[in-house]
Parts: C-alpha cells; sequence; structure tokens
C-alpha cells in the first residue's frame, strides 16, 4: 500500500510540474524549455541574491575587485536559473540514482540519471539509465 502511494504521489508531482511548466511558457505551441528571459523578474531577482550574499562573501573578497566579483556572481547564478528552467520544463521524469553494489569500500560521488518517463509523460516499464553513477573506492 506504501509503494502505491508512493508512486501516485510521485506521479502527481511530476504532473504537477509538467503543467505548470506548460502554462508558465510564453511559446506554448513550440514546447521549448523556460528560461530567466521570460521571466522579466529574473535578472532583478539575481542581484537581490548577491546583495543578500555580499555580506558574507565580501569578506572574502578585495574591495578594487568586489564590482568584478558582484558580476561575476549574478552571471553564475543566471546560470544556474537557466538549468533549473531547463531541466523544470522537461515533460520527461528522471530521477537521481545513488546506488551500487560496490560495498562497504565505494562511495557514490556522482549520482546516475535514470528516465522513469518518455518525453511525452508516459511512464516507462522500468527506468531507463541514461547516465551510471561514479562509483569511487575509498
Amino acid at each position: 500500500m506504501l509503494i502505491f502511494l508512493a508512486a501516485v504521489v510521485f506521479y502527481a508531482f511530476n504532473r504537477w510540474r509538467q503543467l505548470s511548466a506548460f502554462l508558465l511558457n510564453r511559446h506554448r505551441s513550440e514546447r521549448s524549455s523556460l528560461s530567466p528571459k521570460d521571466f522579466p523578474s529574473a535578472n532583478q531577482r539575481a542581484g537581490e541574491l548577491v546583495t543578500a550574499l555580499e555580506s558574507f562573501l565580501g569578506a572574502f573578497v578585495d574591495h578594487n575587485r568586489r564590482a568584478s566579483q558582484e558580476s561575476h556572481l549574478q552571471r553564475v547564478i543566471l546560470e544556474c536559473a537557466k538549468l533549473g528552467y531547463a531541466v523544470f520544463s522537461q515533460p520527461e521524469e528522471i530521477r537521481f540514482n545513488f546506488s551500487h553494489d560496490g560495498g562497504g569500500g565505494s562511495i557514490v560521488v556522482l549520482p546516475g540519471l535514470d528516465q522513469v518517463s518518455d518525453e511525452h509523460g508516459n511512464r516507462n516499464k522500468a527506468p531507463r539509465t541514461i547516465m551510471p553513477p561514479t562509483i569511487e573506492s575509498i
């Protein structure tokens, strides 16, 4: 019963994500990925985050290079937002895979990616491994 409930919750969350991405997209007929450019406030929000982080990070930066550091940090934040929008707006469901059978002498350093549903949102019979986890010995 618990496994069935978890599957239903995952399905509902994935469907909510797909519909939200579809409704947020200005170019719905193209089925393109969302982008920070679609949201004019993204630049402003990135600037606000830089300002908030500056109170902490400012102690580690030379005062002569502060403006350059703020500019670089804002560009990094916008690139992360771009990646987040792209991942959020994909119709397929992809999950991280942390599993390995290497025993106690190894650790997953980079999770793998498993495709749970296809680009139309239809669930695969079994997850398809897109990229296996990277495992290192300790």
